[in-house]
């Protein structure tokens, strides 16, 4: 079993409790947090020194991820611990994404030039493009995964019907 962590509180705790190996995240992760409490997003801490303190906590596989956008990133995560690094947003753009045709745009519009993590959309900390939805609702945002999820979500298309 593969365990998401944000700690190395969070990594004791996943070993505990059987996990085989752990995927470590950064704080400077795109989307969702991994984090075990929803409700205190993690520390800003970089994704080397993440490692060394998870790797110091526990002897599991790590398998890096949070912030890895060039081979240095990766090479910086193996010096510090992790047997592989995982890389999520670096691919968002991509035909197989799941990303939304107005979110690639965002992510190259230069008027979208800050992240900020934000509970805005789904209830759970994330990080995100900053804009004026995330500016107006970051503050008052209920910490409702998945229902507030569900809640902000696009609806899904309507099958066609013939009269």
């Amino acid at each position: 079993m593969l365990q998401c962590v944000t700690s190395a509180d969070e990594a004791r705790r996943a070993a505990g409790a059987g996990a085989e190996a752990l995927i470590v995240q950064a704080s400077a992760a795109g989307g969702h947090s991994a984090t075990l409490t929803p409700s205190s997003p993690p520390a800003p801490v970089r994704l080397p020194d993440l490692i060394a303190g998870v790797r110091g906590a526990v002897a599991l596989p790590i398998i890096a991820t949070g912030g890895i956008t060039t081979a240095a990133d990766v090479v910086a995560a193996e010096r510090a611990g992790a047997e592989a690094a995982m890389v999520g947003t670096a691919l968002l753009r991509t035909k197989e994404s799941g990303a939304s045709a107005p979110h690639k745009a965002a992510l190259v519009d230069p008027a979208f030039d800050t992240t900020v993590v934000t509970r805005a959309f789904t209830g759970r900390p994330a990080r995100a493009l900053r804009n004026h939805f995330t500016d107006r609702y970051d503050l008052i945002a209920p910490t409702g995964y998945p229902a507030l999820h569900h809640l902000s979500a696009e609806p899904p298309p309507q099958p066609l019907t013939h009269a």
